[in-house]
């Protein structure tokens, strides 16, 4: 699946370049590293897996031939001392990628574990955890691969992927009802619209004007309460900015149907894993 994600060998084209752009200096000094040897991918700590199919492709762009045998596979939740992956390959290939392999991996467990992590917050509750997108440039669809396996719904992949009308499209137009009015006439009525909203007058506005979906933005829980009942499920609610792992609970029990976070791929931290060559 992950081959068919669009950008992902230029990605790993860049980081093979960056990493290795005039050879490895050091394993070229030492002809014995030209044998085969037998590599293990180690989980240092408990987390969801993510990205092991990218291992395939860095080898293949690398053109080397190399024996991979898989232990877990995407999605499932591993423990520490996991054997994940065993490589076999010339010794030197194996060495050289290396960091990009940990790098890849270790980014896209880490985004899969606190994912999951936040989501399993929400239980008891009806609402579902969206990602947004603040994700690094060139890993958008890596970063919400990660994020779904976590359980989170991937909100929009990019410009083209769905209709949201901002705030700065408000302050820069006639107003809710004309936005609403000119973006029904150029994308048809099969297409869903969002709007975020600021306040009570905007979320009544807005469904006057049959808006499907509203973005109810920066407001405290309190508040956001308020506007799921005005909203009475004549439209998707989803509540954005100043929500946190401390707070999403409460943002949760608010009955609003989604909660956007962009730390979950804007604070990332590595799963830890390493690579253990066996002798």
């Amino acid at each position: 699946m992950l081959k068919l994600i669009p950008g992902v060998n230029q990605l790993i084209s860049l980081a093979i370049a960056e990493d290795l752009y005039q050879g490895d200096i050091t394993t070229a000094s030492l002809p014995q590293l030209r044998r085969d040897c037998l590599a293990k991918i180690i989980l240092e700590e408990e987390g969801i897996i993510a990205g092991l199919e990218l291992v395939e492709i860095v080898f293949r762009q690398l053109n080397v031939e190399v024996r991979l045998q898989f232990n877990t596979r995407d999605g499932c939740y591993e423990n520490p001392g996991k054997d994940l992956l065993e490589i076999v390959g010339p010794a030197f290939a194996v060495l050289a990628a290396e960091r990009i392999i940990l790098n890849f991996i270790g980014r896209m467990s880490g985004i899969a574990t606190a994912s999951a992590r936040l989501v399993s917050r929400l239980e008891g509750t009806k609402c579902r955890l969206l990602d947004t997108r603040k994700t690094t440039p060139g890993w958008r669809y890596l970063d919400k691969y990660s994020t779904h396996l976590g359980g989170v719904v991937n909100h929009r992949f990019g410009l083209d992927d769905g209709v949201l009308i901002k705030d700065n499209h408000l302050l820069l137009s006639s107003g809710i009802g004309e936005v609403i009015r000119l973006v029904r006439k150029h994308t048809g009525p099969l297409t869903k619209i969002a709007i975020e909203v600021e306040n009570e007058s905007q979320v009544k506005e807005a469904l006057r004007n049959n808006a499907d979906h509203l973005l109810l933005d920066n407001m405290t829980a309190d508040q956001i309460r308020t506007m799921v009942a005005i909203v009475d499920g004549k439209a998707q609610t989803e509540a954005s900015g100043g929500i946190t792992p401390e707070n999403l609970k409460e943002y949760a029990s608010t009955g609003v149907d989604y909660l956007s976070l962009g730390l979950l791929t804007t604070e990332v931290r590595f799963l830890k894993m390493k690579m253990e060559i066996q002798v």
